[in-house]
């Protein structure tokens, strides 16, 4: 397991942005998913360049496979959240307004049970943050739920097997008309420990003993 430590002088924001066009890339021109990533990024067509730690992660760690590459990017992404969330500018880290925050803690309080829990939800906040607010000029007064209607920010299970009321809860959530601006702090509101990153890291780590990751 890497050392975060050892990690954090590295460029987030570059790591990930190359993360993704990596998986783009492989999602369109590779069918094999059972490729070593190692090999596969030696070989990249010249008009994709990546960083150089991109490069150094995949030659250390070379047992990774094209199949495990979203893992490593959820993971990468969970677990360096923290700091990739310093570079988001402070239109996007406003107060949460009175109202909405009430509206949110009466909502998931109620005694009702929820699909789209707490830390589901600001888990889907953070992916917004880091995969687009870091690097785009969004509005910060546009609404927060037209862009988590993206299916890129939720569990593919919740999303398959509980169609209707996740459709159900994102429907109400919309409602207490929750801007861009507060995605930041709502994430604290709803998850401050970060429960999700705590479980990418455990899961991730027994993927590294089953397949010699050494990270």
């Amino acid at each position: 397991m890497f050392e975060k430590n050892n990690f954090i002088k590295h460029n987030f924001r570059l790591i990930m942005h190359d993360l993704q066009i990596i998986i783009v890339y492989l999602t369109n021109e590779i069918k094999d998913k059972n490729l070593f990533l190692c090999d596969i990024i030696g070989g990249l067509p010249n008009y994709i360049f990546l960083c150089k730690e991109i490069n150094d992660f995949f030659d250390e760690f070379s047992t990774i496979k094209i199949e495990n590459l979203y893992e490593v990017f959820i993971f990468i992404e969970s677990f360096c959240y923290d700091e990739i969330s310093e570079d988001l500018r402070d239109e996007y880290k406003i107060d949460l307004d009175k109202n909405i925050e009430e509206n949110i803690n009466t909502y998931y309080d109620n005694g009702e049970p929820k699909i789209i829990e707490r830390h589901i939800l600001a888990d889907a906040c953070r992916k917004l943050i880091s995969r687009y607010l870091i690097d785009n000029n969004i509005d910060p007064d546009n609404s927060l739920l037209s862009y988590l209607n993206q299916k890129e920010f939720w569990d593919a299970n919740l999303i398959r097997d509980e169609q209707y009321l996740f459709e159900k809860e994102i429907d109400k959530i919309s409602k207490f008309n929750i801007q861009i601006k507060y995605a930041f702090k709502l994430c604290l509101v709803l998850d401050k420990d970060n429960i999700l990153r705590k479980n990418a890291i455990g899961k991730f780590s027994k993927s590294e003993e089953k397949n010699n990751y050494n990270i």
